[in-house]
């Protein structure tokens, strides 16, 4: 009984652990996967449709008047059908014209 209960002491700690080097490198801005991708993007057009696509873990998209499919992930419901949206390569930043409108949204926030 000493024994199991020892190793669940241990366990419940490496998960603290665990959590909380997760919580410091997403803190400080740890390079994800994301970021990375999304950096060595570039594009501009109007969009033309935004979709879920279900077969691929739910991600959101949105697909310019050119064709060409582009990563929306949680940004997804500040883009509406209809905006012009540009991006360019080494940032995070797409600007969005809108109507009369212009404005930036980070995928970082």
């Amino acid at each position: 009984m000493q024994f199991l209960k020892n190793n669940i002491t241990h366990l419940i700690i490496f998960i603290m652990i665990v959590i909380a080097i997760n919580i410091i490198a997403n803190y400080y801005g740890g390079a994800t996967f994301h970021n990375i991708t999304l950096k060595k993007e570039d594009y501009n057009g109007k969009v033309v449709e935004i979709y879920t696509d279900l077969k691929n873990h739910s991600i959101d998209y949105a697909i310019l008047k050119n064709g060409e499919k582009i990563y929306l992930g949680h940004v997804y419901n500040r883009i509406q059908e209809g905006d012009s949206i540009a991006k360019n390569r080494n940032s995070t930043k797409i600007q969005v014209f809108r109507k009369d409108s212009i404005f930036y949204i980070d995928f970082k926030e």
